[in-house]
């Protein structure tokens, strides 16, 4: 998946930290390993230990010497993906990004990997939308839904996330991996078409009711002028 370093670092008890996990969990990191299956290829994970040495956690997480070339093909796609992606572990600490994610958030892969996504938070969502996220990927099912999240320079933008748990050999979840949509410009799109529809169900509130208004004087004058128009001459006395 490319030759990335994972940064050691503590996690602080919040609502982007797995229900259950323990504060103060020091970062792990994965190598992941592909092998064919019933001809398919299949994705495995094996969780290894942070040492004082990053370089050789980098030789863990890069594509081994010699990989076949569907290995190498699938880590160049996750690599030059234009949706953004990340991969946790269980406890949602970053293990993995690629450039698009850095593009997006405006952190680099060095900055995030130990770290929790809640760097993100923007503090637009309650934490029942965490803990409907959490129940959800933690019982095995694919969560998608919207994301408001904020960069490193503190702007906010909208994201459409896709979660999907991923299994180990025994069955259990081991990882996360998030799919990540830009879709900013679509929901200020969307805004800006709400705002001129609203302008328009406005203008034509004011213009019917100007309507209706002229229409009752209309109605007033004609019922006058009927009026005058039958009733009898009268004749002034001389």
């Amino acid at each position: 998946m490319g030759r990335r370093r994972v940064a050691s670092g503590r996690l602080a008890a919040g609502d982007w930290e797995a229900p259950g996990s323990r504060s103060g969990r020091r970062a792990g990191g994965t190598k992941c390993v592909e092998t064919k299956q019933g001809g398919r290829y299949v994705w495995s994970f094996r969780e290894t230990e942070v040492n004082d040495s990053p370089a050789k956690f980098d030789s863990e997480t890069a594509p081994a010497p010699g990989s076949p070339p569907e290995v190498l093909l699938h880590a160049a796609a996750l690599e030059t993906a234009a949706n953004a992606i990340l991969i946790t572990d269980r406890h949602g600490t970053v293990l993995w990004t690629n450039p698009a994610f850095s593009a997006l958030t405006g952190y680099s892969s060095r900055e995030v990997l130990g770290q929790n996504p809640r760097l993100l938070k923007s503090g637009k969502h309650d934490q029942n939308f965490y803990a409907r996220l959490w129940a959800t990927i933690l019982s095995g099912q694919t969560w998608k839904g919207e994301f408001i999240n904020r960069r490193k320079d503190g702007t906010f933008y909208f994201d459409e996330h896709t979660i999907v748990p991923v299994r180990g050999a025994g069955g259990g979840i081991t990882h996360f991996v998030a799919v990540m949509q830009d879709i900013s410009e679509r929901k200020r799109a969307e805004s800006e078409i709400r705002k001129l529809n609203e302008e328009l169900e406005r203008r034509v509130q004011e213009r019917t009711a100007q309507l209706t208004a002229a229409n009752r004087e209309l109605e007033a004058f004609s019922y006058s002028v009927s009026h005058d128009l039958s009733a009898p001459p009268r004749h002034i006395a001389g």
